[in-house]
C-alpha cells in the first residue's frame, strides 16, 4: 500500500493474526514526508494532467506533439534506443499549446539534461522523485538529475503570447 505495508510479500496475510498482517499506525517522519509528497503529486496531476489526458484522447489525439529526446536535447534516433539509459519524453498539446517534459535517469550516476527551448519556454518543476518537499521552481537551460530519478516539467504559454492567442481561438 501507500505506506509500504507489504506484508512481506504474503498475499494471504488477511488470515494471520501476527506481525505479518498487523499495521503499525504510528507515523514516522519518513511516512509523513511521503504522504505530503504524494498529496502534492495528486494535486499536480489534477492541475496539470487533465488537459493532456483530454488532448491525447478522442478525435484530436493525433494533433499533438510527442518527442523522445536525448540528454543533449536532440531528438532520439533509432540507434539511441539501444544505448541510452537517460531519456526525455516531450509532450505538447496541438501546435503551440502546453508542454510537459519527463526527464528520466535510469543510471546510478547524475545525468545532465538540456531542456527544449525552441519557444523560449519557462519550465516549472511539477514532480521530482529525489526531493521530499517539492517547491515548484523554474528550470531553464540544463537540469541535473540525481541517479535513478525522474523530474516532470511543465510549460504554459502566456495568454498574451502568440502561442496563447492561438490557444484561445
Amino acid at each position: 500500500d501507500v505506506l509500504s505495508h507489504s506484508q512481506g510479500g504474503n498475499n494471504n496475510a488477511y488470515c494471520q493474526d501476527n506481525k505479518t498482517s498487523w499495521i503499525n499506525w504510528s507515523e514516522t517522519e519518513r511516512k509523513a514526508h511521503f504522504k505530503t509528497w504524494m498529496a502534492q503529486m495528486v494535486a499536480n496531476r489534477h492541475q496539470y494532467m487533465v488537459p493532456f489526458i483530454r488532448a491525447f484522447s478522442g478525435e484530436n489525439r493525433n494533433n499533438n506533439r510527442i518527442f523522445w529526446r536525448r540528454t543533449d536535447g536532440r531528438l532520439m534516433e533509432h540507434d539511441d534506443w539501444n544505448r541510452l539509459s537517460s531519456v526525455a519524453l516531450h509532450l505538447g498539446i496541438g501546435k503551440d499549446g502546453q508542454e510537459l517534459v519527463y526527464l528520466i535517469n535510469q543510471t546510478n550516476a547524475t545525468a545532465r539534461f538540456k531542456l527544449p527551448n525552441e519557444r523560449n519556454q519557462e519550465w516549472v518543476t511539477i514532480c521530482d522523485t529525489n526531493v521530499r518537499n517539492l517547491n515548484p521552481g523554474h528550470a531553464e537551460g540544463e537540469v541535473l538529475l540525481s541517479p535513478t530519478s525522474m523530474v516532470i516539467l511543465h510549460y504554459q504559454p502566456k495568454p498574451n503570447s502568440p502561442q496563447g492567442e492561438q490557444l484561445q481561438s
